[in-house]
């Protein structure tokens, strides 16, 4: 009697909660419709494929489970090897995966599942068909329909992992190591929900999906506004997709009753009587991005009295769609030196080729009282990591490695960034994309990437100038003439082309030798090079679609006597920028900072001030 009367209170609890947010989300939905007018109401019908979701690196089946139900999967790698099984979340499908198939598919056999209800897969009429029981039976009955018995490697986000959980904590005979994200575990959940109101303003959607029709007639206006809404970090507000991206989840969501059987799912909850789990067996490691819109960061420190092999990994400024927006954490070590105290606004000194966070010497000791100086090493020189493979140095992956170093170190932002050679590179990159990062940029000798383009494609003599970056594509050479004769490189290319005279003292150059006389030391730093056929146009075609300048404050300093860039390239540079200044040195050569560091230092002063 006693169970009865708490389950028909929790219904009536729950559709009172539903009813309230209905009537906010008309109230919200009317006032946007007084923005919008006509087009607000609905999508357009989409007939055109989304290139992302026709990827020639992944192929496509359907599993065929023993209850009957179909699933679509999207698979990399060689079957022959060890499983690796990814389960999505709402509002998600195979493709949220994407980074993780292409990145395991060496080593796993990967499997991204469209779960029953979504994308391609089969789709049953009625709400009770997408209660736990069935959801769990599918991921059981899946790998035997895919020819294994045993899951290697579960990843699981969002409602995949909530299945997840309940199923390694069942069945922990058929999964060798669970990775969830950014989904906690559901008895952490139940605990944490009842004692905190944050929590439970939190989740008023899954209130609001109980309500039928209401939630789906929602989530199409303004063509499909709430996926770009959950896209999005909530304390960046920066896209965690790109636009393309978010095209194939709307060209997916957008099929008649797409949206329906998702939301089938938050109506299936037995909220008048969770599930009691046994504890986890499974090793599990947690990630976590702090800045979830749904879930509060302590349930995912309380998941682990729940397992007995547990680990987490929080991912600071990163939201609750961590596999997308975060693909490319990556563990890597990067060697830094710093000067001046922590407290102190952050200088930030990238390097260049080839160099190493010796190359800042000069600014480290000039700034330390007014700034934290941090030189960085960059990956694949000098005591950072250096990943095998010329595909670990495309710019994509260079850029990647700032915001994850800045966070590693504990530090929102960049006050000022120097940037050097390819070091500038990297900035011009990382200005343009995440502005926010940095307050002033300061590169030198290194022009927009957009501006080089131009001048290497229509200019003879930066074309000219630029032979060593075909030598490069060649492997193995370029490191054995680098060696010779004691790095007799080093020796040409550290001197003034007006006075022939080295811009360092010998003891100096002899540290540059030093570090690149270690085993393999070369090969890394000229991978930059080898994978930059790629990245030099990268920017440049991004702004065909968008025309914004760069807004953050930029000084170019520019050597005039730099031996492998044309001048042109730093005045074409200020068209890509809003606010930019140019300072030339007449005479210097392309290393400014070493070659002439009082000048250098009074001219950052001056901009800084």
């Amino acid at each position: 009697m006693l169970q009865w009367l708490a389950s028909v209170v929790w219904k009536i609890i729950v559709l009172t909660l539903a009813v309230y947010y209905s009537a906010w989300m008309i109230f919200i939905s009317s006032i946007s419709w007084l923005k919008y007018s006509l087009q607000f109401w609905g999508a357009p019908v989409r007939h055109k494929t989304p290139e992302g979701l026709n990827d020639k690196r992944f192929k496509h089946g359907y599993a065929k489970l023993q209850n009957g139900i179909k699933l679509h999967y999207a698979e990399a790698g060689d079957q022959t090897k060890p499983l690796m099984l990814c389960l999505h979340g709402f509002p998600e499908f195979w493709y949220s995966w994407r980074y993780q198939m292409q990145e395991f598919s060496k080593d796993f056999w990967v499997v991204a599942v469209d779960m029953r209800g979504y994308g391609d897969s089969d789709k049953p009429e009625g709400i009770q068909n997408y209660h736990m029981s069935k959801l769990l039976e599918d991921v059981k009955l899946l790998p035997t329909a895919l020819g294994r018995t045993k899951i290697d490697v579960l990843l699981a986000h969002d409602w995949g992992g909530a299945i997840a959980w309940t199923f390694v904590a069942t069945n922990p005979e058929m999964v060798g190591i669970y990775i969830p994200m950014n989904i906690p575990h559901p008895s952490a959940f139940q605990e944490y929900i009842k004692g905190s109101w944050v929590q439970f303003r939190k989740s008023w959607y899954i209130f609001f999906f109980q309500m039928p029709y209401l939630p789906e007639w929602a989530w199409r206006l303004n063509d499909f506004e709430w996926l770009r809404t959950c896209f999005t970090n909530p304390k960046t507000k920066a896209p965690v997709i790109s636009e393309e991206d978010l095209n194939a989840y709307k060209n997916t969501f957008s099929k008649p009753g797409a949206i329906t059987y998702p939301i089938n799912y938050y109506r299936a909850v037995d909220f008048s009587s969770p599930r009691k789990l046994p504890r986890v067996k499974v090793p599990t490691c947690l990630i976590f991005g702090t800045e979830d819109l749904a879930l509060e960061t302590p349930m995912a420190d309380g998941s682990a009295r729940f397992c007995n092999d547990f680990e987490i990994y929080k991912l600071p400024n990163i939201s609750h769609w961590v596999q997308q927006e975060a693909p490319q954490e990556n563990g890597l070590n990067l060697h830094y030196v710093e000067t001046g105290e922590r407290h102190r606004p952050l200088m930030l000194c990238l390097h260049g080729f080839p160099e190493f966070w010796y190359s800042w010497r000069h600014q480290l000791k000039e700034f330390a009282s007014d700034y934290w100086v941090v030189a960085l090493d960059l990956r694949g020189y000098g005591e950072s990591d250096k990943p095998a493979g010329v595909e670990h140095y495309s710019i994509k992956e260079l850029v990647n490695d700032i915001p994850q170093f800045l966070e590693a170190i504990g530090s929102s932002q960049v006050s000022v960034l120097l940037a050097h050679d390819w070091g500038g590179v990297i900035g011009w990159h990382l200005v343009s994309e995440r502005p926010q990062l940095v307050m002033k940029f300061i590169p030198m000798n290194c022009p927009h990437p957009g501006a080089f383009m131009k001048n290497i494609m229509g200019n003879w003599k930066q074309f000219s100038k630029s032979w060593y970056m075909y030598l490069f594509q060649l492997p193995w050479l370029p490191e054995f003439l680098y060696r010779v004769n004691d790095f007799k490189f080093f020796d040409v290319m550290f001197r003034s082309r007006i006075t022939k005279e080295l811009v360092m003292s010998r003891e100096d150059l002899e540290a540059f030798k030093f570090v690149y006389s270690k085993p393999g030391s070369m090969t890394y730093p000229i991978n930059y090079i080898r994978a930059m056929l790629k990245s030099l146009g990268s920017l440049t075609q991004e702004r065909r679609g968008n025309k914004a300048k760069i807004s953050v404050p930029t000084l170019l300093i520019w050597g005039t006597a730099d031996l492998a860039l044309i001048t042109e390239n730093a005045e074409m540079s200020q068209k890509y920028c809003e606010n930019f200044k140019l300072h030339k040195l007449s005479d210097v050569s392309h290393w400014v900072q070493q070659e002439d560091p009082n000048s250098v230092n009074q001219i950052i002063r001056d901009f800084i001030a």
